[in-house]
């Protein structure tokens, strides 16, 4: 039988400064580097970098000459043992979070056999979806 990968949601607070550390749960943890995306968040790029349990987060956009991030936001860790998913794919696994909206540049979602809703603003950003699939 398939284990099921487990998905930990790592929330990054807003921040005054575009670099910040936070501890993690699990030492080296995996990151997708595509955020759990929020309107408020268009524009912003970020580079991560884990070293044991401390993730170095940096904001990297146009914009970054000013200070910080005003909104907080959520990221996809995986154990370093678990199956991990493919980050520069173009498909996306939909967890059904608050809030949570999918990569602008989806073409495929796929969402996680425990969604029983899918959140309004799940595809507000993404225009290039060609196709939905449940798994089970």
């Amino acid at each position: 039988m398939h284990q099921q990968t487990i998905m930990i949601i790592i929330y990054i607070r807003e921040s005054t400064i575009n670099s910040i550390d936070v501890i993690l749960p699990y030492a080296n943890m995996v990151f997708d580097p595509r955020i759990i995306f929020y309107q408020q968040m268009r524009g912003y790029t970020f580079s991560f970098s884990v070293n044991g349990r401390t993730l170095t987060v940096t904001r990297t956009d146009d914009d970054k000459d000013q200070e910080g991030w005003f909104y907080g936001f959520n990221l996809r860790a995986y154990l370093p043992t678990e199956e991990i998913p493919d980050f520069t794919s173009t498909v996306c696994t939909y967890w059904g979070l608050d809030d949570e909206e999918v990569p602008e540049d989806t073409t495929e979602v796929i969402f996680h056999p425990s969604v029983r809703t899918i959140q309004e603003q799940a595809f507000d950003g993404c225009t290039y979806n060609t196709g939905c699939r449940h798994t089970d």
